[in-house]
């Protein structure tokens, strides 16, 4: 006791008298009293059982069902084409008329790369028949107007972009054709006899270069030949030369309009 000090002595004789007075004060209690006494006991804490948060499912978005882009396979185009045209051309020689052109297209098409795989585009090559009749002017016609009469017929050569849907068939029909057109023909012309001038008749030659459009009006492939299919819609502008030295020789630039399949 002599090494502790004077705070440590304190402490030890205050803890000494709290335990004597402890003592004092359950000896003064009856034996009933002591025998209720029964120190407070907590009983320990049960931890609660963690349970884990139900799974939230994923939410997964669709993708889109639309093909990616890409070339598909060559399809053939629909070969044949007719179309039914008034024909008009103006310059150093008029002319007014029907023209009838008939004749097959012939290439192939890679696919439109756009991601849809019935849409198709490509280069396409035409050739076939020209024909035309109509009434013109020419020298011999003095005063009166278009009093020519021509008949002619030869070949033409058309190639441009065309776009079109493919059938069931495998074949891709046009839709729209952007082409540039050579027409070559001979031509018969005739003027009738009139009060002193006496009638004449002669052969041409006639040079076309057009740019032409083709445009399927109908709702489904022109395969199908539905009356909605048949009218289909041709236009072109040209210029046409007659070189021959005859009466209706010059450069002229005119317009067609017409119906086609």
């Amino acid at each position: 006791m002599r090494d502790l000090t004077v705070f440590q002595k304190s402490t030890v004789l205050i803890s000494i008298l709290k335990a004597a007075a402890l003592t004092a004060f359950l000896a003064a209690l009856p034996a009933s009293a002591q025998e209720d006494f029964t120190p407070l006991s907590i009983p320990p804490a049960t931890p609660e059982p963690m349970t884990a948060p139900p799974a939230t499912p994923e939410t997964v978005t669709p993708k889109p069902t639309t093909s990616l882009p890409g070339k598909l396979p060559a399809k053939d185009w629909q070969s044949f084409n007719a179309s039914a045209s008034f024909l008009g051309a103006f310059g150093t020689h008029s002319f007014l008329g029907l023209e009838v052109f008939a004749g097959s297209g012939f290439g192939s098409v890679p696919a439109f790369l756009n991601g849809t795989d019935g849409l198709r585009q490509g280069t396409l090559w035409g050739a076939g028949l020209v024909f035309d009749v109509g009434a013109g002017t020419a020298t011999d016609c003095a005063r009166a107007t278009y009093c020519m009469t021509r008949f002619g017929g030869g070949g033409a050569l058309r190639y441009g972009l065309a776009n079109g849907t493919t059938n069931t068939k495998g074949e891709t029909s046009v839709d729209h054709w952007y082409y540039a057109e050579v027409d070559v023909l001979g031509a018969y012309s005739k003027v009738p006899s009139a009060p002193l001038v006496g009638a004449s008749e002669w052969g041409d030659l006639i040079l076309r270069l057009r740019a032409g459009l083709f445009i399927d009006t109908s709702d489904g492939p022109i395969s199908s030949h539905s009356l909605s299919g048949i009218f289909n819609l041709t236009a072109s502008v040209f210029f046409e030369a007659v070189p021959l030295p005859n009466r209706a020789q010059g450069v002229s630039g005119g317009f067609s309009l017409g119906l086609a399949i």
